[in-house]
């Protein structure tokens, strides 16, 4: 009798777990519902990637350098990589190299404050880092509490026609350094990973050079890749590309109305949208993000711009912005 009632229910419990294939089952049948299952798969906004989330895998020597390569090559530099300390090897005189750092400070918004050519050393002035604070001249450093930075580069000449070049790089609160000594870096100020973000972004720019001399990219596509926010156009309207994602775009873009504007400056950063009264026109920008690392600012009135006068807006935003 025991084993009767065992068996019993044994069957019974089989039973409960086989499928029910009825019409009004909530399970999915997904031999007959495969194509909605995979189209659940992929939130549709994300279903197609855009050409500007797109990256180039590194190795592809030679080929022109945009913002979206990743990790480019140069033929004429090299990261070397020691125990003790990082700098690049550079296949060029200590004298052109020192011109392209002084162009790439100029890139990096510092100003220089210390030129030594024969003792191949170039310092830095302090620079305003923290993105909540603005950009550039917008904020005045001896009123802000924000973080600041400096860099200080130093050549060797190598055999041959090459340079070797090391980077340092210090970061502090601006009350601070606006106190101490501008010509005093504290050993324990330097920092080995942004020493290395600081020569990989150098590597970058002199990789970018080197391609406009060689007249891979002219001045347009040059601009793209090195420049913070740039000017596109299409048939019927003008763009101010801000290569940030769109939080840090805004800020950014709300301090530069903020700038041109008479008056206040009403703004939602939930909807992206700005309105300032500039020049006597009530103007109204749009920052909409384009990708993760890139955000999109249009103009608008309320009375029709033409043309010329919309991308006469954008550029005086992106003057402020680069």
């Amino acid at each position: 009798m025991y084993r009767a009632i065992v068996t019993v229910v044994l069957g019974i419990s089989v039973a409960a777990c086989q499928p029910g294939y009825r019409a009004s089952s909530p399970e999915v049948l997904y031999s007959k519902d495969a194509t909605r299952a995979l189209d659940l798969q992929i939130p549709p906004d994300l279903s197609n990637v855009t050409e500007g989330e797109q990256f180039v895998l590194p190795g592809n020597t030679g080929a022109a350098i945009t913002r979206n390569t990743l990790l480019p090559e140069s033929a004429s530099v090299r990261f070397v990589r020691t125990s003790d300390e990082n700098f690049l090897a550079i296949q060029k005189s200590p004298e052109e190299v020192w011109s392209q750092l002084q162009a790439f400070l100029r890139a990096e918004r510092y100003s220089i404050a210390k030129s030594e050519p024969v003792a191949g050393v170039m310092t830095s002035q302090w620079r305003e880092l923290s993105e909540d604070a603005g950009r550039n001249a917008l904020k005045s450093l001896l009123n802000s509490d924000a973080t600041v930075g400096r860099v200080a580069f130093r050549l060797e000449r190598g055999t041959g026609n090459s340079t070797r070049l090391f980077a340092r790089q210090q970061v502090a609160i601006s009350a601070d350094a606006a106190l101490g000594p501008n010509d005093i870096w504290p050993p324990s100020s330097h920092d080995p990973e942004n020493t290395s973000e600081l020569l990989v972004r150098l590597m970058v720019f002199l990789g970018v050079q080197e391609q406009r001399a060689r007249g891979i990219l002219n001045d347009a596509a040059v601009s793209a890749v090195l420049d913070d926010a740039t000017l596109e156009a299409t048939a019927s309207q003008t763009y101010l590309v801000v290569h940030e994602s769109y939080r840090p775009a805004f800020r950014s873009v709300s301090a530069a109305v903020k700038s041109l504007a008479t008056g206040p400056v009403e703004e939602d950063s939930n909807v992206g949208r700005l309105v300032a009264n500039i020049d006597g026109d009530a103007v109204s920008f749009r920052v909409a993000p384009v990708n993760v690392s890139a955000a999109r600012v249009s103009v608008n009135a309320a009375e029709p711009l033409n043309r010329q006068r919309q991308q006469a807006l954008l550029n005086s935003l992106r003057e402020l912005l680069v």
